[in-house]
């Protein structure tokens, strides 16, 4: 990869890590370009003197939560600053099958060897109690931590504790807890299906919430954690959160997403969006861009019912009904066909040698860009 280029998401993912997950708001994007030059990092504009970088992310966190905040550069290190801050060197107690691996390298028992907390595994995969909680704690512990199953769900006869009975365990051992949120679902909508939210775990009890900055929050990449006020403060305190500390950019893009929720502009984000739109409507989408598709190249195209994904573990219980084009070539496969949309800026995917453009994740003003970018992914081809 020569350089980071922009392209259109046709894959049906949202949210997509290989395509930088959440499209940022028109406002995030100007904030943005406003801070390139010098800006307003760790310096009081009233009296000139050194400031608090956590400042402008805490005073937005506090007004939608009414609890402390802070925030680092992804989740992965708001979890373990988070860990490292709350329970070292102490133990933590985590169910069997809350040990999660996301991604390539993120995997919840090696985070807790680098955060200096002894694990200890608390019951089994299909079945854990509070009993076994309370088996578990000793003098030794430090916090009880749970991780929100972000890529694979658990279905059948199986059985946890609810969020809400393990803080009243951890702190009827004078212990926090510590939930790893993941997703960045502030509240619920429509179409999250029930899944866990920020509000929610914060009105069950947790001590410590951190989740993503760009999943379903819908801003820039950060691992953000609201809760308790000493513990957030010892989180933006520890000697870590430096090698963690958020940039420039995204402290003025996250501000700013921030602020579309204070302000109640909830439409003005993409990822929100995008997910809120109703397949129907994409439906009518697909049909009314089929024949100008169609028009740019040596292609048939019809028009599929398809099931798109909120993506990067965010929602893995939910599908989105969605619309795609399908896109065939006689004696061109799928393959080749995606190759040369994906040099031409759009990024599809193929079923049964078939190229589909997904449109759960395009936005309708991107649809003439689509269009431009099909005539240059047909050069060449008869």
């Amino acid at each position: 990869m020569e350089r980071v280029s922009g392209v259109l998401n046709c894959t049906g993912v949202v949210l997509h890590t290989g395509l930088g997950r959440a499209p940022l708001p028109r406002t995030a994007v100007e904030a943005l370009s406003r801070v390139a030059g010098a800006a307003t990092v760790e310096i009081e504009t009233a009296d000139g003197r050194r400031g608090q970088r956590q400042d402008v992310v805490e005073q937005r966190i506090r007004r939608l939560f009414g609890a402390a905040g802070c925030a680092f550069n992804n989740n992965a290190a708001a979890t373990l600053i988070c860990l490292a801050a709350a329970c070292a060197p102490r133990e933590v107690l985590v169910g069997v099958s809350r040990l999660v691996a996301i991604g390539g390298s993120f995997e919840m028992p090696a985070v807790m060897r680098q955060s200096g907390c002894p694990l200890v595994e608390v019951g089994s995969v299909n079945r854990t109690t509070v009993a076994d909680y309370r088996t578990a704690l000793g003098p030794d512990s430090g916090a009880v931590f749970c991780a929100h199953r972000s890529n694979f769900r658990l279905e059948g006869d199986y059985a946890e504790p609810s969020l809400a009975e393990l803080a009243e365990t951890a702190h009827s051992h004078g212990l926090p807890l510590i939930y790893d949120q993941g997703s960045g679902l502030l509240f619920p909508t429509l179409w999250s299906g029930g899944a866990s939210t920020v509000r929610a775990a914060l009105d069950d009890g947790a001590d410590l919430v951190c989740f993503s900055g760009d999943k379903l929050l819908g801003g820039p990449q950060a691992g953000i954690v609201v809760g308790r006020e000493d513990l957030v403060q010892r989180c933006a305190a520890h000697p870590l959160a430096r090698g963690a500390r958020l940039d420039k950019l995204t402290l003025a893009a996250l501000a700013a997403t921030l602020d579309l929720y204070l302000e109640d502009r909830l439409d003005e984000i993409p990822t929100l969006r995008l997910l809120g739109a109703d397949g129907e409507e994409l439906m009518q989408r697909a049909r009314a861009l089929a024949p100008r598709i169609r028009e740019c190249g040596p292609w048939s195209v019809e028009v599929r019912q398809t099931v798109a994904r909120a993506g990067s573990g965010a929602l893995p219980l939910v599908d989105f009904p969605s619309a795609a084009l399908e896109l065939t070539v006689p004696e061109t496969g799928g393959r080749e066909l995606a190759r040369r949309f994906r040099e031409a800026g759009v990024f599809g995917r193929v079923e049964d040698d078939r190229l589909l453009l997904d449109l759960r994740a395009l936005p309708t003003e991107d649809e003439k860009r689509l269009l431009s970018s099909a005539r240059r992914a047909a050069t060449g081809l008869t």
